[in-house]
């Protein structure tokens, strides 16, 4: 079974990579370490895995780079084999092995003081969680974009209907399982097949379009020989591209013509409540 301490610690070596290509041609060191209010030194020996910034300054870099403190850091888990369903089934038998073992007063169960109640249950939420997470398809607003083109219309009004009113966080995973459930029957094998290569290089770490001459790490180094053969010398790549971008243009159609339909059925109705007496 996967050990999550080990999975989710952070690779300090490819994180100050990412640092070292984010910074690179963007701002000086010196001028970094000025605003910063840290010595250039510094600046160095974090892009060089010579030392770790803390939280406060990975922050302030993620707001000043505009982007997410996790396409920053980097734990160990992005750099290998996924969480699959036999971790999750593993980390269950623990739990039911703890139970088996440990008592719990009677009270403890009837208050319900506290959810999780074994060290086991904690590892095993976590590497559900994770688990979970990697099985949807769509987990961002712009894999959601990405895959919208190839919603059938009344599947979309279908999804909406049944969210209806049940954003926020508690029911997101609610959305996810519709998402996924939608993604699950695209009926357009290639154009599918284009979003998991986008997905692949632009969506999924290590980003083939923010990998620079200063990446020094295997992993984005085979990366751009993986993109290199995928993408620039796979024909079928351009037939996929090709039949994504006719369904792309045909979903705008559709969204145009309902547009129209329905501006031209509210016209009619305001038409018909005129009095011409």
């Amino acid at each position: 079974m996967v050990n999550i301490h080990e999975y989710f610690s952070i690779d300090w070596e490819s994180t100050s990579d990412n640092l070292r290509e984010l910074i690179g041609g963007v701002i000086s060191e010196k001028l970094l370490a000025d605003a910063m209010c840290v010595s250039k030194r510094t600046i160095y020996n974090w892009c060089n895995n010579k030392a770790r910034p803390g939280i406060d300054e990975l922050l302030l870099l993620s707001k000043f780079f505009n982007i997410e403190i996790s396409h920053i850091l980097v734990t160990k888990g992005q750099l290998c084999e996924p969480i699959t369903e036999v971790d999750y089934n593993e980390s269950r038998q623990l739990v039911e092995a703890a139970r088996k073992k440990q008592s719990v007063s009677t009270d403890q169960l009837l208050t319900g003081k506290y959810e999780i109640i074994y060290e086991e249950e904690f590892i095993s939420h976590v590497i559900f969680n994770e688990y979970v997470s990697s099985t949807y398809p769509i987990k961002h607003v712009d894999e959601f974009l990405l895959s919208l083109p190839l919603f059938p219309i009344d599947q979309l009004c279908d999804l909406l209907c049944r969210v209806e009113f049940n954003w926020g966080y508690a029911n997101r995973n609610y959305f996810m399982e519709k998402l996924k459930y939608s993604y699950d029957r695209i009926d357009n094998p290639a154009a599918k097949k284009f979003i998991e290569y986008y997905r692949e290089y632009y969506l999924t770490y290590p980003y083939v379009e923010t990998i620079s001459e200063l990446a020094k790490l295997d992993i984005k180094r085979t990366k751009c020989d993986r993109y290199e053969k995928d993408i620039m010398e796979n024909n079928n790549f351009l037939q996929c591209h090709d039949a994504y971008k006719k369904a792309y243009e045909k979903f705008i159609k559709k969204l145009k013509f309902l547009d129209y339909v329905y501006n031209f059925k509210e016209q009619c109705e305001k038409d018909s409540d005129i009095d011409y007496a």
